[in-house]
């Protein structure tokens, strides 16, 4: 399975990783629009979601601990019963 997906990648790219590194490097399998569609039908559905766009990262960046840290400990925190003190 994780052999097609390099395929299907240099498919929609026209380009292998070699070939082409830019377009590789560049390349972001998700819009930010299709973040905020999913999001809004979540919203509709009646789920509550937080969409924070991230000035920046791409998909390659997005997942470094540099990158996401604070707003995930924040995000967390935020939770209800949630608390920074540590547990005895």
């Amino acid at each position: 399975m994780s052999r097609q997906i390099p395929d299907i990648a240099a498919s929609l790219l026209g380009s292998s990783p070699d070939d082409d590194s830019v377009a590789w490097a560049s390349a972001n399998p998700v819009a930010p629009a299709f973040t905020s569609q999913f999001a809004q039908a979540l919203e509709d559905a009646g789920h509550r979601t937080t969409v924070q766009m991230v000035p920046g990262a791409d998909h390659q960046t997005i997942y470094q601990a540099d990158v996401v840290s604070d707003r995930i400990a924040q995000w967390l925190l935020a939770l209800p019963g949630a608390s920074d003190e540590p547990r005895s």
